[in-house]
C-alpha cells in the first residue's frame, strides 16, 4: 500500500481514500493468482490434502508474489504483497515467511480477514 499511496500523492483525502479502496479491491482479486502454478490434482482434490499436497498448495503465495514482483504499477506491487503475504498470521504462525504483526503488509492483513471469512461462509469448490 505504501507504493500506491506514494504514487497517488496529491489531491484531497477523500479522493485518496477512494483511489486506495479501488486499488485494494482490484489488487485483492489477485490474491490467489499463484494457484496458476499448482497442479489441478491438488487444487481440485475433493478431500483433505496430505501434508505433501498442503506444502505444494502453500507455494501459491510465493508463486503469486514472484509473478507480480517486478511490476512497475503501484497497484500490481500491492497485489504482489497481498499474494505473498495473505496467509501470514499476526502471531507469526502463517506462511510462507512466518512474519508477524506489523511486518505483514496492511493490504495483506485486510485480505487475510476477507479470505478467512469467505472460507467460513462458502463451500469449497
Amino acid at each position: 500500500m505504501k507504493a500506491f499511496v506514494t504514487a497517488s500523492a496529491g489531491g484531497d483525502s477523500d479522493t485518496k481514500v477512494s483511489q486506495l479502496a479501488l486499488a485494494l479491491r482490484v489488487a485483492a482479486s489477485m490474491h490467489d493468482v499463484g494457484k496458476i502454478g499448482i497442479p489441478d490434482s491438488v487444487l481440485q482434490k475433493p478431500g483433505k490434502l496430505t501434508d505433501g499436497e498442503f506444502e505444494i498448495m502453500k507455494s501459491h503465495t510465493v508463486i503469486g508474489g514472484q509473478l507480480l514482483a517486478d511490476s512497475q504499477s503501484p497497484m500490481l506491487k500491492m497485489a504482489g504483497e497481498i499474494a505473498l503475504s495473505h496467509h501470514e498470521r499476526w502471531d507469526g504462525t502463517g506462511y510462507p515467511c512466518r512474519v508477524s504483526g506489523s511486518e505483514i503488509p496492511l493490504a495483506a492483513r485486510i485480505v487475510a480477514i476477507v479470505d478467512v471469512y469467505d472460507a467460513l461462509t462458502h463451500d469449497r469448490v
